[in-house]
Order: structure tokens, then sequence, then C-alpha cells
């Protein structure tokens, strides 16, 4: 099983809220 990882960056606010809550470190 393999994930790709992709920011909306026109909804990106750089709040660092995705880099919190991801379970496996990825961002």
């Amino acid at each position: 099983m393999s994930f790709a990882m992709h920011i909306n960056m026109e909804r990106c606010t750089g709040c660092n809220n995705c880099v919190v809550a991801c379970p496996v470190n990825a961002l």
C-alpha cells in the first residue's frame, strides 16, 4: 500500500496544522 501526499497550495495558510496532524511525519 502506498500513498501520495499533496498539499492544496490555494488553501494552505502556512499554519503547520497538517504537519502536526500527520501520523507518519511525512510532511
